[in-house]
């Protein structure tokens, strides 16, 4: 696979908006994609989630797969955004596990 585009991107410079700045990691003419990304959760502190987002299928719109938050906790599946545990995994089938 040879990733046709690497690039640095910021989605918010406002002061009034939280932050998130990563790499993005585009192939198949740009409709592919993956990200590593810093979001700030509160501009008013330095504490940082860390998200990895894949493309989603064809249309290529990335969603969260994983999140490491600023409190320690993991995030991995569909509940991703907001562990509820040291370690939470959710898939569609199974339902969610926390550790």
């Amino acid at each position: 696979m040879v990733f046709r585009a690497i690039r640095w991107r910021c989605t918010s410079m406002a002061a009034s908006a939280p932050t998130s700045v990563g790499l993005e990691l585009q192939h198949n003419g740009g409709t592919g994609l993956a990200r590593i990304r810093s979001k700030e959760i509160d501009d008013s502190d330095n504490f940082a989630d860390l998200i990895f987002d894949v493309a989603a299928g064809s249309a290529g719109a990335p969603v969260e797969a994983m999140r490491i938050t600023s409190g320690k906790q993991v995030g991995i599946g569909a509940d991703a955004t907001s562990p509820s545990g040291t370690l939470h995994v959710s898939t569609a089938r199974y339902g969610s596990e926390l550790a």
